[in-house]
């Protein structure tokens, strides 16, 4: 089994998407307050962690699909460094989220 195949990046890059879009819903919070749009800001809020959430279900099968493989080869370690290659990703996804939120702030409050 190899360390890096085209379901690990699959799997990466969703999990990168699914975080940053969480961490960019609260940058519309925060236009939203700075606005006096907080129902609106809490509606885009809602949608974009409903999109994160629908999206982790694709991931989901996935990363399950790694676990089998793992238990019929035997592959315990080379799976742990996969799922660390994971968490990575995740960070990732949050730092992404935080260095763009300044940008879609700016971008939303230019109404």
């Amino acid at each position: 089994m190899e360390f890096i195949t085209f379901k690990v990046i699959c799997i990466f890059l969703f999990l990168m998407l699914m975080t940053s879009i969480e961490v960019l819903g609260y940058g519309f919070r925060l236009v939203g307050a700075k606005l006096a749009l907080v129902a609106l800001a809490f509606a885009i809020y809602n949608i974009m962690s409903l999109i994160a959430r629908f999206s982790n279900m694709f991931q989901q099968p996935f990363t399950a699909s790694l676990v089998d493989s793992a238990a019929k080869n035997g592959g315990l370690e080379l799976l742990i460094n996969q799922f660390r290659l994971l968490l990575l990703g995740s960070t990732m996804g949050v730092i992404l989220g935080e260095l763009l939120v300044p940008f879609f702030m700016k971008v939303f409050l230019k109404r």
